[in-house]
């Protein structure tokens, strides 16, 4: 009976063993690549804007072709809780697109959800966290430079709204294919513009991807617009039918928009803008000419067809935007303008 006993004891203690390496094995999730260079964003409620991201949020950091893997480590600590990273990628200037990462557990047995298209990851609410995020390294000889840019929210955001329920960032992660690579670095992107004349989105974002933001969308986050397109009249000073505008948004309740976001909810931003002058066609310019751009001082412009404008955000961000050359100003509300952007990171 003594042995039976023993016997029974020991096939229990190795079934919770079993157990335990079962669940623990679970909770983890190994290390992608352990050998992998670590690039560090330190974020923190001091450094949150984004015209106020110092002290290590923004990192330049060089790769070569043959690394494969590399890791962004966001250090985060803020006063509000967190529950989404929002991650956006740009090879060489290009277009920017949304970073899908898989679902993982870390060492604490926190739970990062991933694998959608709508958040890069998310989580239960918290206010300090350090998490490694592999990202591949293009083994092109003709890549140049990686750029990601990171937020993080409470509740859910979005890829095209970027500051909706902001509350850290948008910080860059620059990785140089090499040390000659220019650090400056700029988004390229395409939209469709609506004016109020039009059902579709009159309002561009030119920081997160890049996008097209709906009224509702403005209405629920309008830091967000960087521009309006808005039908004035022909001097511009209100609402009309005799031209296309591209105007600030905070401008908006000069020329008659009603029931704009008020204080103390965020107010629209202020944007710069004005009739490009420069010698440097649009397709021709580099970060570096759009970092030599002088200061727009104008809140609006009158559009035509393949037309170049200079613009900054209220983030400090310039650029320039072009019209189509398709574009016909029209009074119908079926008329949409097409405009090509490239804005500094």
């Amino acid at each position: 009976m003594k042995k039976l006993t023993k016997v029974i004891c020991l096939a229990t203690f190795a079934a919770t063993i079993f157990l335990i390496g079962c669940k623990k094995k679970k909770e983890t999730t190994a290390d992608p690549a352990p050998t992998a260079k670590i690039y560090q964003a330190i974020i923190t409620s001091n450094n949150a804007g984004p015209t106020t991201n110092t002290g290590g949020a923004n990192v330049v950091g060089t790769v070569t072709t043959s690394d494969g893997t590399a890791k962004i480590r966001l250090n985060v600590t803020s006063t509000t809780n967190i529950d989404h990273i929002y991650m956006l990628q740009s090879y060489d200037n290009g277009a920017a697109s949304a970073v899908e990462l898989a679902t993982f557990v870390d060492s604490t047995g926190k739970t990062y959800t991933g694998g959608s298209t709508s958040y890069s990851l998310s989580f239960s609410n918290i206010k300090s966290f350090i998490i490694d995020i592999p990202v591949s390294i293009r083994s092109a000889s003709a890549a140049v430079t990686d750029v990601y840019t990171i937020w993080f929210t409470n509740g859910a955001g979005s890829f095209g709204v970027p500051t909706k329920h902001l509350v850290l960032g948008p910080v860059t992660v620059t990785l140089k294919y090499g040390s000659a690579a220019p650090s400056a670095t700029y988004t390229s992107f395409t939209a469709s513009l609506g004016s109020q004349l039009n059902s579709a989105g009159s309002l561009l974002s030119t920081s997160g991807q890049g996008s097209v933001i709906t009224t509702a969308d403005y209405d629920s986050s309008a830091t967000s617009a960087d521009l309006s397109l808005s039908s004035l009249n022909a001097g511009g000073t209100a609402l009309g039918t005799g031209a296309d505008w591209l105007i600030s948004p905070n401008y908006r309740t000069t020329v008659g928009f009603n029931n704009e976001p008020v204080a103390p909810n965020p107010v629209p931003n202020a944007t710069s803008i004005a009739v490009y002058t420069g010698s440097v066609t649009f397709d021709a310019a580099t970060a570096s000419d759009l970092l030599a751009l002088s200061d727009p001082s104008g809140n609006k412009v009158q559009i035509s067809a393949g037309g170049v404008y200079v613009f900054k955000t209220a983030a400090g961000k310039k650029g320039l935007i072009q019209v189509g050359s398709s574009f016909v100003y029209s009074t119908a509300a079926t008329g949409t303008v097409p405009v090509s952007v490239k804005v500094l990171n």
